[in-house]
């Protein structure tokens, strides 16, 4: 997928000089090593700063149609999209989901949206889904567009009863109108049903949905 949009952005607002030459060199390098990539890929953050830009609603109008949670990133962090997405072999991107920090599979996780090979790494990233990282499955799972186009229906499911169990926005997730049947509504419902049963409170967004879908 075209990243034009990600680094016209990045580099609208990441810093011209000093150590941020190194991160522009490599970007624009033709051929760089598995090696190189790793180790360029660790130190975005340093080179780049870990401020969130202050967008214009016109290019958070623009990411969000990329993937919503682009506008949410530091810079620094939005440059490992854009290195992930164009510099890294599937091999990388594969060691990376595996053994990479919370932060580094988070980005990873993005930039699989526009990566020619997404599907190919599916399996990957459904063993991501083993994590008890709030910080690398919230980069999965909300307002990341990967699940909804790749994943099966029962992953998809378990995937939205652990955004509940967790307690993250539920609504946040990236295109559960149109993943929605009735397998998941009724998935949702024994959620509701089992927290309700244990006298333990509930979201809202949860009960409103249910209600949306004739459930309550």
């Amino acid at each position: 997928m075209n990243t034009d949009t990600i680094k016209t952005i990045l580099l609208k607002y990441a810093p011209k000089q000093g150590r941020a030459t190194a991160f522009y060199d490599f970007l624009n390098s033709s051929e760089a090593s598995s090696k190189d990539f790793l180790i360029q890929f660790a130190g975005v953050p340093r080179k780049l700063g870990r401020q969130i830009p202050q967008y214009t609603e016109e290019e958070i109008q623009q990411l969000d149609q990329l993937a919503p949670a682009l506008a949410l990133l530091s810079i620094g962090n939005l440059g490992r999209v854009l290195l992930a997405s164009t510099k890294a072999r599937t091999e990388d991107i594969q060691e990376l989901l595996l053994r990479g920090d919370d932060f580094e599979k988070a980005t990873c996780l993005l930039a699989l949206n526009f990566r020619e090979d997404s599907k190919e790494l599916h399996l990957d990233v459904v063993n991501v889904c083993r994590t008890n990282s709030l910080d690398t499955y919230k980069a999965l799972a909300l307002n990341n567009p990967y699940p909804a186009n790749h994943f099966t229906e029962a992953e998809f499911i378990q995937l939205t009863l652990k955004v509940l169990f967790m307690g993250m926005p539920f609504d946040k997730i990236y295109g559960l109108e149109q993943r929605c049947n009735d397998k998941l509504i009724e998935a949702v419902l024994f959620f509701y049903t089992e927290r309700t049963a244990a006298k333990r409170t509930v979201p809202d967004i949860c009960i409103n949905f249910l209600k949306e879908k004739n459930a309550l």
